[in-house]
């Protein structure tokens, strides 16, 4: 009898711990899925703040007008760049093959009375700003920038037609293009 009872008593036990087992794995189950759904979660808010950072530096560019930001897809238009002397407008013309890259013509136009010579511009240059949040770390990444010393000068009150090569990018990829002019040289008429 005694052994009987000491079965049945090791036989509970063993079910008590099977049942413990059982209660850990589905717990740790759950514990998993939890974890999964905080990871995901979690690179929800990083992509946000990746399109955050690059909203807020855009924003940023924008706000002092330093920036033309110009779509070569977009058809004719304009945009304004503010220099340290005037503004000046930009206007994409059109784009073709050259070397390892691509050609830009771009009219520059002077709304002022007065003739720039020396101007530098700066272009940064992309494929299109893509719509998936995950891809603009790697955008940005490609960014690629560009100087050209212009050497004819901005004439008062016209648009001025100038070229620029970009390297290492062609007409068909090209889809971001921001520019930014420094002003050397003023001259304006005397009286």
């Amino acid at each position: 009898m005694r052994v009987a009872v000491l079965t049945c008593l090791s036989l509970l036990t063993g079910c008590d711990g099977m049942g413990t087992d059982q209660a850990a794995r589905t717990e740790i189950a759950a514990l998993r899925s939890e974890v999964e759904s905080l990871k995901s979660q979690l690179e929800t808010q990083r992509q946000r703040a990746v399109d955050s950072n690059g909203r807020i530096q855009a924003l940023e560019l924008a706000s002092k007008g330093e920036w033309a930001f110009l779509d070569p897809a977009g058809g004719t238009g304009y945009s304004m760049m503010q220099t340290s002397v005037a503004p000046l407008m930009v206007s994409f013309v059109d784009s073709s093959p050259v070397g390892d890259g691509t050609k830009v013509r771009l009219q520059v136009g002077n709304m002022t009375s007065a003739t720039f010579s020396g101007v530098g511009l700066v272009i940064s240059y992309n494929r299109r700003v893509p719509q998936d949040v995950a891809d603009l770390e790697k955008w940005n990444a490609d960014l690629r920038n560009s100087s050209a010393d212009l050497t004819d000068s901005i004439y008062p009150g016209t648009w001025n037609t100038v070229s620029v090569s970009l390297p290492g990018i062609k007409p068909e990829e090209l889809g971001y293009l921001a520019i930014k002019g420094k002003l050397n040289v003023i001259s304006l008429r005397e009286k």
